[in-house]
């Protein structure tokens, strides 16, 4: 959460929450509020933040494909900062699907247990990118 800091974006938090944030707030002692160390209050406002953010702009472009008489899915991946699919918002965005890639049972668990969503995907490793399909490509 801490590449999605803006200026507008902090500015936008102060006048929501009441309070501005501070460098500290995103560097947490020097550990940049890494998932293995418990939140402060402000970073959990600035994940709550983003998350309302991201649903509400994720919903209208949900609305756009949708209109287009197709279906919205989400990849699950590298970086879905703000979507949080276990937050309280996720379901709200009307997305029909969420894929991702299967590395463990636990992401296998992580995806398939999305809650609001019409169906989830697990993609097996290893993907078959188009370096694969040549002389000498292996998957495997």
């Amino acid at each position: 959460y801490s590449a999605s800091v803006s200026v507008p974006a902090m500015e936008a938090f102060e006048k929501r929450f009441g309070y501005p944030l501070q460098a500290e707030d995103f560097i947490d002692e020097g550990w940049y509020n890494s998932p293995f160390r418990v939140p402060r209050k402000s970073f959990r406002d600035w994940v709550s933040f983003q998350h309302e953010f991201v649903t509400s702009r994720m919903a209208e472009l949900v609305e756009q494909v949708h209109a287009a008489g197709r279906e919205a899915m989400m990849f699950l991946g590298d970086n879905w900062i703000g979507t949080e699919p276990y937050g309280p918002h996720f379901a709200h965005t009307g997305i029909d699907a969420v894929v991702g890639s299967v590395g463990s049972g636990a992401t296998c668990r992580m995806i398939s247990d999305i809650p609001g969503v019409r169906y989830t995907e697990g993609r097996l490793l290893p993907y078959f990118f188009p370096d694969v399909f040549h002389p000498g490509g292996d998957p495997v």
